[in-house]
Formats: C-alpha cells, structure tokens, sequence
C-alpha cells in the first residue's frame, strides 16, 4: 500500500485542494481532503506536487506514428497520457481488417486503453463492407470511423447510411470528419 500527499486536481467539480491518496497494488483505494491540523504538520508543509487523473488522447492516428501500440503506450505513459481513441484508416487501406486486427492484439500486453474504431473507407479487394460488420461487433472497437468522403454521407448514399444504422444497432458511437 502506498500514499501520495499533493494537491488533488478534481476536474469533475473543477477545484483543486491538498490532499492525500492512497493505493493498492497500483490501483487508487482511497482520496481524502486534508484536514486543517494536517496542514500544518511537516508532511503538508513540504512543496506539493499535483496529482490529477491521466489524459485521454481523443483521436490518434497510431498506424502513422510508426509504433505498435505497445511502445507508443510506453511512451505516451511517461507523458501522463493513459489512453487513446484510435482511428485505423490508414492501415484499413493497406492490411484490411487483419492489419486492424493486428493492432488490437498487440494493444492486449499493455496497461494502456485503446478503443479503436472500425474504419468507415471501403478499399475494394482489401477492406469491405463485411469486414467493417465484423470489427464493429469486437469490444475493442468503441466507434465507427471517420468518412472521408463526406460527399457520399450529405447525399445520404447507400453505403453510409448502412454503416451509420448498423454502428446505431450495435451502440457503437459515430467519428465525424469536418474536411
């Protein structure tokens, strides 16, 4: 069991007050406000450092930054960030869904969160209509992805819209594109 005294950043009712945290094999037991008298003692009086929940990166192109997703966790981790939204367009286009499929194991021997999204852009011969079917049914995937043909979605052709009643059917969210 560990403690962690510091100013405790609640962003949920944005304040801020010192405090201490406690936690058990890596995961937060407990958080208390300091108490007045505890203030004043030698612990509170040292220079506190900040203590705030990680960040979430909300839109990651991780096929392009070149690393699995295990080294950009270990990396993104040193920077405070603990999770990411992952569009897979790129690799979509290339890999298919094996390509999407790969990613998502290797994001499994992480601590790391990843949701990653089922890419909405058909590549004939390697990603098609099916494939997006099937990612969207993964717990992994959180979303279906970003239309870069936003043409086809304002005219409100075939394709898109089954994709955006089949993501509605199975509770998946919908990434917008604004080109």
């Amino acid at each position: 069991m560990g403690v962690v005294d510091g100013i405790i950043v609640d962003v949920v009712n944005r304040t801020s007050f010192p405090g201490t945290v406690t936690y058990k094999d890596g995961v937060i037991t407990d958080i208390k406000k300091a108490e007045v008298n505890q203030l004043l003692s030698y612990r509170f009086s040292q220079k506190l450092t900040y203590i705030l929940p990680p960040f979430i990166d909300s839109h990651l192109h991780l096929d392009m930054t070149m690393l699995s997703p295990c080294e950009y966790a270990r990396l993104a981790l040193s920077q405070g960030v603990a999770g990411a939204i992952v569009d897979c367009h790129d690799i979509s286009s290339v890999l298919g869904k094996k390509g999407i499929l790969a990613l998502i194991e290797n994001s499994k021997k992480s601590p790391f969160y990843f949701g990653f999204s089922a890419p909405a852009n058909i590549f004939p011969g390697v990603y098609e209509e099916k494939d997006i079917e099937e990612l969207l049914k993964l717990d992994e995937v959180t979303h279906l992805g970003e239309i870069k043909d936003f043409p086809s979605v304002i005219l409100h052709e075939d394709i898109p819209q089954r994709l955006f009643e089949l993501a509605v059917k199975l509770n998946k969210k919908i990434d917008g594109h604004a080109p």
